[in-house]
């Protein structure tokens, strides 16, 4: 498994462990795009980009966004 798939396999661990910790699908309130181009190029500057429903509560994208910050920087 390359860099891209190891953050991408360890954002959505953080994403499942803080959703069962406050007892709500965090999953269900965005989702997240995969690149367009090759990843084999340059696997470690490629970010997927992130995309949250429209009723989406601000607290869910606060901390949605701060696990995609701590392991996509």
């Amino acid at each position: 498994m390359n860099a891209f798939y190891k953050k991408l396999t360890q954002f959505g661990t953080l994403v499942h462990h803080t959703s069962h910790e406050k007892k709500l699908d965090m999953a269900n309130y965005f989702t997240v795009m995969h690149p367009a181009h090759p990843i084999i190029m340059d696997e470690e500057d490629t970010r997927p980009a992130i995309r949250f429903k429209e009723r989406c509560p601000q607290s869910v994208k606060r901390e949605v966004a701060a696990l995609w910050k701590t392991v996509f920087g």
